[in-house]
């Protein structure tokens, strides 16, 4: 009767990240890939940073790190959604993409959380000032501010070395 104690990630989990990625993918004209996905998504939890409504989730000072952690989070997720079957993938030349079908606004149609409908509010303001973005333009912009969020880290560091 060995009931195997396993941890239970709740915060930043597959199921949690593969909602929010859902969420996107829901509010996406088109496809979208990996990279864009990945942006998107930090936009969405931190949108005060960027002008937007009151961020999700704290402004830690060492945030612009979640760039690269989440990558395999959110392939992890990919995953989990392609399973399911609530997402299609199509492989082109430049990439692999990801779009909604038929079942993805039917399943979110089904979630009431309120965490859902906050992070919904976020995709759509982050599609409104980011979708006309081209990849070039949006790599870039992410590559502005994650040096701003450096040296707001090193201030920070400096502050509480004194």
């Amino acid at each position: 009767m060995g009931l195997s104690k396993r941890k239970t990630e709740l915060f930043n989990s597959d199921v949690e990240v593969g909602m929010r990625v859902l969420l996107i993918i829901n509010n996406v004209n088109g496809s979208i890939d990996l990279d864009r996905l990945l942006v998107y998504d930090y936009l969405c939890l931190h949108t005060f940073d960027f002008k937007g409504p009151k961020s999700l989730h704290p402004p830690i000072p060492n945030r612009n790190i979640e760039l690269v952690i989440k990558r395999e989070r959110i392939n992890r997720a990919l995953k989990l959604l392609i399973v399911k079957e609530l997402i299609k993938v199509k492989p082109l030349k430049n990439g692999i993409y990801y779009s909604k079908n038929d079942l993805t606004s039917s399943f979110l149609d089904y979630v009431k959380a309120p965490y859902k409908f906050e992070y919904e509010a976020r995709v759509k303001w982050v599609m409104d000032n980011f979708s006309s973005f081209s990849d070039t333009k949006l790599k870039l912009f992410v590559e502005k501010n994650i040096g701003k969020w450096i040296n707001e880290f090193s201030t920070e560091t400096e502050f509480f070395n004194e």
